[in-house]
């Protein structure tokens, strides 16, 4: 709710959220100490302690984010790109898994990305910081 945050490296500790599982891996990524991080089990939930200023900053994955905020109607929340993780998907090397991965790969050799993931496109065709949207 302030673009001076975005300097974490300064932040205190327990002021950066992130979902369970996350404050090791996000800590590696941005490089400041995991004592920094509060972990919590729900994106409403650490959105909504980053409105009442429980938190500083919230460290997540920009569309789920994005849409959450929306959601929720939260307004004057500036948002920041701080780095890209690649991502992928595995299935168990099984005959199950063999048949699951054909069925995966079929499938997504004939969708029509563009159309499918238009939401997705046009979060992640925003600039690196910002203000985020409600409309």
């Amino acid at each position: 709710m302030n673009e001076d945050y975005f300097n974490i490296e300064q932040l205190p500790n327990g002021s950066i959220g992130t979902l369970t599982g996350n404050a090791e891996f996000f800590s590696k990524i941005v490089n400041v100490p995991v004592i920094k991080f509060v972990e919590v089990s729900s994106l409403k939930q650490l959105v909504k302690m980053l409105a009442l200023r429980r938190l500083s900053v919230i460290l997540f994955e920009r569309v789920s984010t994005m849409s959450t905020i929306k959601e929720l109607n939260i307004e004057n929340i500036y948002y920041k790109k701080m780095g890209i993780v690649p991502a992928s998907l595995a299935v168990l090397n099984s005959t199950e898994g063999l048949m699951l991965k054909t069925q995966l790969d079929n499938l997504l050799l004939n969708l029509n990305s563009e159309e499918f993931f238009s939401e997705f496109i046009n979060y992640t065709s925003m600039n690196d910081s910002g203000k985020v949207s409600i409309q």
